[in-house]
């Protein structure tokens, strides 16, 4: 139902887990029946036995990641979230399928479930390291890429286009800078390309994937008409919102009843 919201290339990152999973089902029933014959903890089991098993795991793998974003902005998704995502979903989704064998006193090897639960673990670690390198080699070979617009010309944006460049797996290319200030001059290896009152004219004269704001606390107030410009155009914002100094709060964003809210929590 959810893939109709993801691009080709989440959808296929999508298909890739829900076969990665779907496959680990079968070779830990494979493995199972395999280790009977060594390990006598019970008799061989038939794949069409399980019921609707097979459909409850991909089901569920799909939605535990699905959730944990794992389909959404994958392009600055490092590998280690990623793998990271993977034990959570493998350890939460064991843990609800124990429950509901439990509560409907559904009767399956246990051992089946532990054998799927190593095998998909590893599964989907290779596979996301699989994806994750082979798109890179992708992107360092001109496939894949996004232009981007970055808004501020400040420290900030300075140490933001650093890593874009360090990070040549992100795939993104510096079509410019937009500043109130020092129009037509280079920054970062990129020109100026004018003031953010502009900013409508400049989308329609390049090409430009997404927008990033860069911008420091006082210049809070241009965050929304930049939003409002870019979503008529269809185009994506990002905003880097470090805008609070805060040397042990974590920051969270998260909606209390329509209000989106931005809440910085202590760590103890």
């Amino acid at each position: 139902m959810y893939m109709r919201h993801l691009n080709r290339t989440q959808q296929w990152a999508l298909i890739a887990d829900l076969t990665a999973t779907f496959g680990s089902l079968l070779m830990a029933h494979w493995l199972r029946n395999a280790l009977v014959e060594v390990v006598p903890f019970g008799g061989k089991t038939s794949f069409a036995s399980y019921n609707g098993l097979p459909l409850m795991v991909v089901v569920l793998w799909g939605i535990l990641f699905y959730v944990q974003g794992a389909y959404s902005s994958e392009r600055f998704k490092s590998l280690s979230a990623q793998y990271w995502m993977v034990f959570k979903t493998t350890f939460f989704g064991t843990a609800l399928i124990l429950a509901v064998l439990f509560g409907l006193k559904m009767a399956l090897p246990r051992t089946l479930l532990g054998l799927f639960a190593v095998v998909s673990f590893l599964a989907l670690m290779a596979e996301k390291a699989a994806v994750h390198y082979g798109i890179e080699g992708l992107r360092k070979r001109g496939y894949n890429r996004k232009s981007l617009l970055v808004i501020g010309a400040g420290d900030k944006a300075r140490r933001f286009v650093e890593s874009v460049r360090k990070y040549s797996d992100w795939g993104l290319d510096l079509v410019g800078f937009i500043d109130k200030e020092r129009v037509g001059e280079t920054f970062c290896g990129a020109n100026i390309l004018g003031t953010p009152d502009r900013l409508r004219e400049i989308l329609h004269e390049h090409v430009v994937n997404e927008v990033v704001m860069a911008l420091p606390v006082e210049a809070l107030a241009e965050v929304q008409e930049t939003i409002t410009v870019c979503e008529e155009l269809g185009i994506p914002v990002r905003v880097i919102s470090d805008f609070f100094a805060t040397k042990i709060a974590k920051a969270r964003a998260h909606e209390i009843h329509g209000f989106p809210m931005l809440s910085f929590e202590p760590t103890p």
